[in-house]
């Protein structure tokens, strides 16, 4: 974080996509998809193509590598030789008391290869379940010395789900560890399970508070905060043959606006959820999700509205000409003449006016205010996904 080059993010990878069960791999190879994507042909074109994307970290976290040191290590190897990083999730990281014990020699393995970031700890943990996590990433900073991090819920998971009712005694609880960073998935399309014959409804309440939350509770721990860019829809219901309505799917104009609104709040980092499109996200013939498809190539589907892997290319090139800034600039708040200030409640958020800048004119302006080495800077969004706007 401190070279200034943004963590950009895949979820699902192909290590993830490679270590599957013996159902995982029959309904892959039913939808065409490829089995191997570590090395060879097919995992050279695919590494290239993340490499060109202009993503720079996996994180492992659908299937736990770290014990199969052969997938461990061919996934090290090849981001070794396309320059990327790797976090990687280990079954020893879940036993806290002999973590240090365990992973020591593991991590010394991984540690011979320039790609091994750290540790990818967990994929939202309730609040009770934090506090064992916490010793975890105690112990991986102070006697492993290795970077780590976990996952949240986001604020419209059920109380039930992340174990309180108090989402921001969560953020808090989250923030008091260890963990490097403090990532969440949420996204503007809401719950995502029932694609076939149901809309999918845009949260825009929830995705603006919890960037909300998450900008303020991270700025109070002095801890940075990793926001999640949806690739599509999510999973889909298998009982019908039919594909997935466009109503379901996520357009490229959503994609920016999830991308560039968290930025202006001051998140240091972006994930893709999903890298690589599961076997379970094929309906039909149609590639409806991930920025590679099942298939192992660029998923630009034919409906320029869901070329998410050329929408991807631009945000990420986007982030390259201005992550220097954005990594070593402050969060000061935002200027929003949008209705979407009405989701924001911390105060400290909202502004009327930053540095030079006295005023903002424009429906859906959105501005981020920036604090940078004593200099303002100022990130300006248009909050519309479906119209131009003058700022």
């Amino acid at each position: 974080l401190g070279q200034g080059v943004m963590p950009i993010i895949g979820y699902n990878g192909p290590s993830d996509c490679n270590t599957m069960t013996n159902t995982d791999a029959t309904k892959r190879s039913a939808v065409g998809g490829i089995d191997n994507l570590l090395d060879g042909e097919d995992g050279e074109r695919v590494f290239g193509l993340v490499k060109d994307l202009g993503i720079n970290v996996f994180s492992s976290m659908v299937h736990e590598v770290g014990n199969d040191y052969d997938d461990s290590s061919r996934m090290l190897k090849m981001a070794d030789k396309y320059g990327l990083g790797v976090f990687i999730n280990n079954a020893y990281i879940n036993d806290a008391s002999s973590v240090a014990e365990q992973l020591s020699p593991q991590t010394a393995k991984y540690e011979s290869f320039g790609s091994f970031y750290g540790y990818y700890v967990a994929d939202e943990p309730k609040y009770s379940e934090i506090n064992n996590f916490a010793t975890t990433l105690d112990t991986l900073k102070n006697k492993v010395n290795i970077a780590s991090y976990f996952n949240m819920f986001s604020v419209n998971a059920s109380s039930t789900s992340i174990g309180t009712g108090d989402y921001a005694a969560y953020l808090n609880r989250a923030a008091a560890t260890s963990a490097e960073t403090m990532s969440y998935d949420l996204y503007l399309r809401g719950k995502s399970y029932k694609y076939i014959g149901a809309s999918a409804e845009i949260k825009t309440s929830d995705f603006y508070k919890n960037l909300d939350q998450a900008r303020t509770i991270s700025m109070n721990a002095s801890k940075p905060f990793q926001a999640f860019v949806q690739t599509g829809a999510n999973w889909i219901d298998n009982t019908t043959n039919d594909k997935v309505d466009s109503s379901n799917k996520l357009t490229i104009q959503e994609m920016y606006l999830e991308a560039n609104a968290a930025l202006a709040m001051g998140a240091k980092g972006i994930h893709y959820f999903t890298l690589i499109e599961s076997a379970d996200q094929v309906k039909n013939g149609d590639d409806y999700s991930g920025l590679i498809t099942v298939n192992g190539q660029a998923n630009n589907n034919e409906d320029g509205n869901y070329a998410y892997y050329n929408a991807a290319k631009k945000i990420n090139t986007y982030i390259a000409k201005v992550d220097e800034v954005l990594m070593n600039a402050t969060s000061k708040g935002v200027i929003t003449n949008s209705t979407i200030q009405g989701y924001m409640s911390a105060d400290d958020t909202k502004l009327t006016s930053y540095g030079a800048v006295t005023s903002v004119t424009g429906t859906n302006a959105f501005v981020g205010c920036f604090d940078y080495y004593g200099k303002n800077a100022y990130m300006v969004v248009n909050t519309s996904t479906s119209a131009s706007e003058t700022i």
